[in-house]
C-alpha cells in the first residue's frame, strides 16, 4: 500500500515544448546522417530516371550512370543532398511535431476536436519556411547529380546562375511548393487518419503510442499514400531543375537550350511516357521515402504524446 501511494504521488516527467523541439532536432539530424549514404544512390538513380524516362528499369538507368561516371556517380552531389537533408531535420522535426497542439493552445481550441486543422496549417507553415529555404539546395542537386561528368560541376552550375543567380537558384520553386504542400499536407492527415484507424481497431487510448507492427502499418500506409498524391509534382521539378546537358533515347547527349516552363515541362513529361511518366521512379521514391516516413511516422507519434503532457502540464 505504501509502495502504490508513493508511485501515486510521483510526479510525471514531462518536458517543456522547446526542450521537445530541441531533442527532435538532435534526434531528426541523427537518423538523416545515419540513412543519407543508403538512401542517396537511390535518389541518384531516381532523378536520372526522371530526365531519361526512355530508360526501361532502375538497373538500366544505374548501368548508364556506372558507364558515364563510374561508381562515384552514384553519389554525385552526395554532399549538397547531405547538408541539405541535416539541415531540413533540423527543423522540420520540431515543426511538425510541436506546431499542431502550439497552434490549438495560440486559438485556444480543442486540440482532439480540431485535429485535422490544426495539421493543415502545420502543413502549410512547414512548406512556406522549406521552400524558401530547400530550393536553393534542390536546384544545385539536381543539377549535379542529371551532369554527364564528374568533373567541374560546381564550377559549370556557377557559370549557369550567374548572370541571372535569383532565378536560376529558385527554378522549379513552384513545382518544389505545390509538390511540399501536397506532400506535408497527405502525410500529416494520412498520418492522422491511419492511426485513428488503428487506434479504433485495436482499441488502443489515446494515452498511449502505437508501438511494433501496428506502428509499422501506419508508416507503409502513410508512405503509399503521400507516394501517390505528390510524386508528379517530384517529376515535373526534377525536369525543371536537371542540368541541361541530357542522354538522348539514342544514346548521343545533348544539351538544352531555351528556357523550359512549367507547361513545357508538363508536355514534354506526357509526351514521353504519358501519365505513367509523371510516375517515373516511383518504387526508387518509395524505398527512400519510406525510411524518412519511418523515421517521421515514429517521432509525431511519441513527441505527440510528450507535447500532450507538456501543454497539459502548462495549464
Amino acid at each position: 500500500m505504501a509502495e502504490t501511494a508513493a508511485q501515486a504521488s510521483t510526479p510525471k516527467v514531462t518536458h517543456k515544448p522547446l526542450k521537445l523541439a530541441f531533442m527532435s532536432s538532435l534526434i531528426g539530424m541523427g537518423g538523416t546522417l545515419l540513412v543519407s549514404p543508403l538512401q542517396h544512390p537511390f535518389d541518384v538513380i531516381k532523378v536520372n530516371w526522371q530526365t531519361n524516362p526512355f530508360m526501361k528499369h532502375e538497373l538500366a538507368v544505374g548501368k548508364m550512370i556506372m558507364q558515364t561516371k563510374g561508381f562515384k556517380g552514384l553519389y554525385s552531389g552526395y554532399l549538397t543532398n547531405c547538408t541539405k537533408q541535416i539541415f531540413k531535420s533540423s527543423y522540420r522535426y520540431p515543426l511538425i511535431s510541436g506546431l499542431p497542439r502550439f497552434y490549438s493552445n495560440l486559438l485556444g481550441a480543442n486540440y482532439e476536436k480540431n485535429k485535422y486543422l490544426m495539421k493543415l496549417m502545420t502543413s502549410f507553415t512547414v512548406t512556406f519556411v522549406e521552400a524558401g529555404l530547400i530550393t536553393p539546395f534542390e536546384r544545385l542537386q539536381v543539377f549535379i547529380m542529371t551532369s554527364q561528368s564528374n568533373k567541374q560541376n560546381y564550377s559549370e552550375f556557377y557559370k549557369t546562375i550567374k548572370s541571372n543567380w535569383r532565378q536560376e537558384l529558385f527554378k522549379g520553386y513552384t513545382p518544389f511548393f505545390t509538390k511540399q504542400i501536397v506532400a506535408w499536407t497527405s502525410l500529416l492527415m494520412s498520418d492522422t487518419f491511419y492511426k485513428n484507424q488503428v487506434r479504433k481497431v485495436f482499441k488502443i487510448p489515446e494515452d498511449q503510442p502505437i508501438t511494433g507492427m501496428k506502428l509499422f502499418l501506419c508508416t507503409v500506409l502513410v508512405t503509399a499514400t503521400t507516394i501517390l498524391v505528390a510524386m508528379p509534382f517530384d517529376n515535373i521539378k526534377t525536369f525543371l531543375q536537371k542540368n541541361s546537358t541530357e542522354m538522348r533515347p539514342d544514346g548521343n547527349v545533348k544539351k538544352e537550350l531555351g528556357k523550359i516552363r512549367i507547361k513545357d515541362a508538363v508536355k514534354r513529361i506526357y509526351a514521353r511516357g504519358g501519365v505513367t511518366g509523371f510516375f517515373v521512379g516511383w518504387r526508387l521514391k518509395m524505398c527512400t521515402y519510406f525510411i524518412t516516413s519511418s523515421l517521421a511516422v515514429t517521432l509525431i507519434e511519441w513527441l505527440d504524446t510528450l507535447n500532450k503532457q507538456a501543454y497539459e502540464n502548462k495549464k
